[in-house]
């Protein structure tokens, strides 16, 4: 009785209320939602692309190290050591540049939208350019040995450099070596290069710590 006392009071005060047009659609819009995005990332493809563009730069510095290993010009430092380094180098910087706009196209053809093509580029170079240097110093100080080495920097990158799986779900061993594995750096330079939301100066900076150590690999 209650109840249907109470209902009955309520419905007549509902029925007395002569709502304005800003009053209904108040009500049937009581917020406003704004969405905004800081970067594109559409779908698990364009935020695993890369992890896999550089994984796929170091294999191919790796069977670059593999068919021309460093030691194959041995006798040839009795030379003018300038000249060799100077040819050696321009080799890998062709090798390092094909990789990438071999890559790149193949990505970019099957789907990949990025948002800087240049920095993709870029970066993916850098990458590139420090892997092959990095297995070719392997295999100069090691000989064939190093691509073992080589190998095994391969298997820690890819556990350890953040690419497939953020670092506070990984074990304490791959997040203590993620700061000197240069995969970390390659795969957040390209992050902000595929999606952007990072900002040029982050990119810049992981860059330049892989142009760092590769001025002291080469």
């Amino acid at each position: 009785s209650k109840l249907s006392t109470k209902l009955s009071e309520g419905a007549q005060k509902v029925s007395e209320v002569k709502p304005s047009q800003q009053n209904i659609e108040m009500f049937a819009e009581p917020t406003n939602v704004s969405h905004s995005t800081v970067s594109k990332v559409p779908n698990y493809g364009h935020a695993l692309a890369p992890f896999v563009m550089s994984t796929g730069l170091f294999m191919g510095a790796l069977l670059f190290g593999l068919c021309f290993p460093a030691r194959r010009n041995l006798h040839k430092y009795n030379e003018n050591i300038w000249k060799v380094f100077l040819k050696e180098f321009c080799l890998y910087a062709a090798i390092s540049l094909s990789m990438v706009l071999v890559q790149s196209f193949v990505l970019i053809s099957t789907g990949l939208k990025v948002e800087n093509l240049f920095a993709v580029l870029f970066v993916s170079f850098v990458f590139s350019l420090f892997s092959v240097g990095l297995c070719q110093c392997l295999t100069l100080i090691f000989g064939r040995i190093g691509l073992l080495a080589g190998l095994i920097v391969l298997v820690m990158q890819i556990g350890g450099s953040g690419g497939m799986f953020p670092m506070p779900v990984i074990n304490g061993f791959f997040n203590a070596i993620n700061p000197l594995l240069p995969m970390t750096y390659a795969i957040n330079g390209l992050r902000n290069a595929i999606t952007g939301g990072l900002g040029d100066a982050f990119m810049y900076s992981n860059i330049s710590v892989l142009v760092c150590v590769g001025f002291i690999l080469y």
